[in-house]
Formats: structure tokens, sequence, C-alpha cells
């Protein structure tokens, strides 16, 4: 849907393209995450999970789901994490990756430096590297410098959607009925149709009022899942 407002007149030119990866995985963060796994969202979608899997989720009710979807436990694998410890992946690779790049950190010793960090940050040690650092496709591809993207979007994802909330404080009443046009529209008007015409730290500003940060993320994580829990 990102892609598909980008400004018309612009095709074919830099300034009609997406804006950058971090924006650009924002838009999937925001739908995956933040709608993806909030209870009004679960509302609408839930009966329809049960209606095309009878009888299996016949008697998953509302609670059970959210605990499940919401579910928060370190893993070795990225793709696999909550968006709780998510960030974390991020952080393990982006420092082995800066110690690749700057010499300090042989590609020998990229095995172990993987195990010492995954222990440090999130509490356990892999079995294998398919756990550890061959887990993604990413390095063996040449794409180095690419993992900062999805902490990026993680944060932008939470400030756009902290703003569209504060423009349409009815916003969530809206998914619980499946009605995510709202949402979308201020999407595109606020970051779809500009395509690449500022960076993206003036383009999160301009859409929001507020310079990009980490705030409206770690709100949404104290407020999904620290406050839940209290």
């Amino acid at each position: 849907m990102y892609e598909v407002g980008l400004p018309e007149a612009l095709w074919g030119t830099p300034a009609g393209e997406a804006l950058s990866l971090g924006l650009h995985e924002s838009q999937a963060r925001l739908v995956e995450n933040v709608v993806g796994r909030s209870r009004s969202f679960w509302l609408w979608c839930l009966p329809r999970m049960r209606a095309a899997f009878e009888p299996a989720l016949d008697d998953t009710t509302l609670d059970t789901w959210m605990e499940a979807v919401t579910h928060v436990a370190p893993t070795p694998l990225r793709v696999r994490a909550d968006e709780v410890t998510y960030t974390l992946h991020i952080l393990l690779r982006y420092r082995l990756e800066r110690a690749l790049v700057n010499g300090t950190l042989k590609v020998g010793e990229l095995s172990a430096a993987w195990a010492e960090q995954s222990v440090a940050l999130l509490g356990f040690r892999p079995r294998n590297d398919v756990e550890g650092s061959l887990q993604d496709g990413h390095w063996a591809a040449g794409m180095f410098g690419y993992f900062p993207a999805y902490a990026l979007g993680n944060l932008a994802a939470a400030q756009l959607y902290a703003a569209a909330l504060r423009d349409h404080p009815a916003l969530e009443d809206g998914f619980a009925q499946g009605d995510f046009s709202t949402l979308l529209g201020w999407l595109a008007e606020r970051v779809h149709r500009h395509g690449s015409t500022l960076p993206i730290g003036a383009r999160v500003e301009a859409a929001t009022g507020s310079p990009l940060g980490v705030d409206s993320f770690l709100a949404h994580l104290q407020a999904r899942y620290v406050k839940r829990s209290a």
C-alpha cells in the first residue's frame, strides 16, 4: 500500500520512489506489530480465524489468543522474535557488522563473537551457526549496513501510529469493525504521497510533529507489556 500511494506525478524519478529501507520497514512493522498484535484487531479477526480453521480454534478465547500473539520470550532466530526482544537481534548483528567492517573482528571469529553477544543480549548461546550468524542471508548476499533499517522501522512505526491515534482517537474502534481506512488514509496523506522528497528523519518529523526518536516505541512497549503485567 505504501508503494501504491507514492506520488503519481513523480513516478520514474528518484523523488517518486519509496523513501528508505527504514521507512519502508516501518510500514510493515506498523501493520504486523502495532496493529496486528492489538486487541482491537483480534476482536475483528479472531472470529474469522475460528470460521476458517474450525473446529481447531472453537475453544480459543480472545484472552488466550492475545496471550499467544503478545508472548515474550527470547529466541535464537530474529524472524521468530517478539516485538520486545526483536531489536536486540538487530543490535547484536550491528555490533558484529561494525567490527567486521572496521577490521577488529575476523570472519573466522564470527561464530564465537556471535555466541558471546547472544549470551549478553538475549541470555542464551546458539547451538550452531544456523541459530547464529548464518540464520539470515543478508551477509552472504553482500548486504552490509542493512540491519539498522529494521530498528529504525520499529521506531518510526510506533511514532507514526502514536501521531495517527492522537489525530484520530477512535482509530482502534474501527479496527474492531475491520475498518483500517482511517489509518491508511492518514499514512497516505502524511507519508506515502510524499515519496522521497525529504530524508526519513525529516519525513517522520513532518508527519508527527516531533523528531524521530525512541519515546513512542518505548511507550508502546510499556503500554502493551509492562502495564498489562503490573
